[in-house]
Formats: C-alpha cells, sequence, structure tokens
C-alpha cells in the first residue's frame, strides 16, 4: 500500500472482488502517493461494507476523478457516505447504476447538491428510484450553486405525470 504515483486508470469491473479487496483498494488510493483518477469497480459485488469502505476513502483520494460502483451491491448505507464525501473530495463523475437504491438515496444526495463544486455527472440507471426521487434529485441539480450537469435516471419508468412534474422542474430551473 505504498500508492501507485504511475497508474492513473484502474478497470476491475466484472472481476469477483470483494469486500476485503474494496478494503485494500480504500487504503491504496487514500495514500498522497495514489496517481489513480480513474477507479471502476461496477459488477463487483462489494457488499455494502465494501462499497462504504470506499466511499469512506473519497475524502483522502484527492486526485481521484472518477468512481463506478454500478452493481456493487451499495445501498443506502453506501450513498449517505458518497454524499458526505462529496463535498470534501474533487470528485467529477460518479457511477450507481444497477444498485437497488431507494428514494433514500436520492434524497441523502440531493441534500448535498449545492455544497458540491466537482461533481458533474451522476449515473443512477437501474437503481428503482421512483418518479418522486428522480423529481427530488433534479430539483436539486436545478438550484443555483450545484455543479451537476449531467444526470442519468433511464429506466426510472416515469408515467405521464411524473414526466410533467420533471418538465416542470426543469422549467423552473430556466
Amino acid at each position: 500500500s505504498g500508492g501507485c504515483p504511475r497508474l492513473s486508470i484502474l478497470h476491475l469491473n466484472d472481476n469477483q472482488l470483494g469486500a476485503a479487496t474494496a478494503g485494500e483498494l480504500s487504503a491504496a488510493i487514500c495514500s498522497d502517493k495514489c496517481g489513480l483518477t480513474e477507479l471502476w469497480l461496477g459488477g463487483n459485488l462489494l457488499t455494502p461494507d465494501g462499497a462504504a469502505a470506499v466511499a469512506g476513502a473519497l475524502s483522502g483520494a484527492v486526485g481521484l476523478r472518477r468512481l463506478w460502483l454500478d452493481h456493487t451491491g451499495a445501498d443506502i448505507t453506501v450513498v449517505r457516505a458518497l454524499a458526505s464525501a462529496l463535498s470534501s473530495c474533487g470528485l467529477e463523475e460518479l457511477g450507481l447504476g444497477g444498485n437497488a437504491l431507494t428514494d433514500d438515496a436520492a434524497d441523502a444526495l440531493a441534500v448535498h447538491f449545492g455544497q458540491v463544486t466537482s461533481l458533474r455527472k451522476l449515473w443512477l440507471n437501474e437503481t428503482g428510484l421512483s418518479a418522486i426521487g428522480c423529481g427530488r434529485l433534479l430539483e436539486a441539480a436545478l438550484l443555483p450553486g450545484c455543479a451537476v450537469i449531467q444526470l442519468w435516471l433511464p429506466a426510472a419508468r416515469l408515467g405521464l405525470e411524473e414526466r410533467r412534474q420533471l418538465a416542470e422542474a426543469a422549467d423552473r430551473g430556466n
């Protein structure tokens, strides 16, 4: 765990990594010698504990710009840890698609949107968020001070009423 100064992008998608490996990676990305700018862990069943370890390491991972935790078993505990770390790290892109997230996760993220100056892109596809949660995220993304410019919410299964509400929220942001 002496760091990885020359390695900038690490794709470990679909490698059957578990919580223990996630913990080891967390220690490495917190090193001041770590040069990682992108960490892709999608498709690994990190469990909530492993994903939370990675989320908890964000405040020490000053150079990390892209983090992909899609299909990792991330839950509300992980999202809360990520949301609180977002204001103190330089993360620009975060992928959480394919995790069984609820509207509580949307609320946890939305609360922090105003304080986050680096996050530009957030992927929440195939998460189970309802139209209400999607609407809360959209409204928070449209608030002054929010840096998020791309918000992915595909497969949100929005009905006509939900689409109308989202359109109204977008109009209020103009």
